[in-house]
């Protein structure tokens, strides 16, 4: 379909998609976006793209310019808080949350204690049911 508008896709989406997900047929990931949906499944794709300086593949274009970044040293996201500067605009995001906001937004439902990232909260989570890695 198309809109003379922005909003009139959104009013569309809210109104005819509401609570619709997208899963993925051959990981069963579960997606609210049909293009994160789109960009997913290509995942599952053999790797048609490659790094010349090591052995990255990928399946999508903007990974590997982004990969590509780790080798020039080309850090295009600068903290606004600090001198720190990084590759990625996730990478700035999460040191923003961390060291600038000190968000903690996982939380262990077993006590009160609180992480920056859920890989810290599931190993926290193993320390309960006396799980060693």
């Amino acid at each position: 379909m198309k809109f003379s508008s922005k909003e009139q896709s959104d009013k569309h989406k809210k109104e005819t998609h509401k609570g619709e997900s997208f899963i993925c047929e051959i990981c069963g990931k579960v997606f609210v976006h049909r293009a994160s949906h789109f960009s997913h499944v290509r995942s599952h794709l053999p790797p048609q793209y490659a790094c010349d300086s090591c052995d990255y593949r990928t399946c999508h274009k903007h990974d590997l310019i982004k990969h590509l970044r780790i080798h020039t040293g080309v850090k295009l996201y600068q903290c606004e808080h600090c001198t720190a500067s990084y590759h990625t605009s996730s990478n700035l995001s999460c040191h923003i949350r961390r060291c600038h906001a000190h968000e903690r937004r996982h939380a262990c439902h077993l006590c009160d204690r609180t992480f920056y990232d859920r890989t810290k909260l599931n190993r926290h989570i193993d320390t309960h049911n006396d799980i060693k890695r």
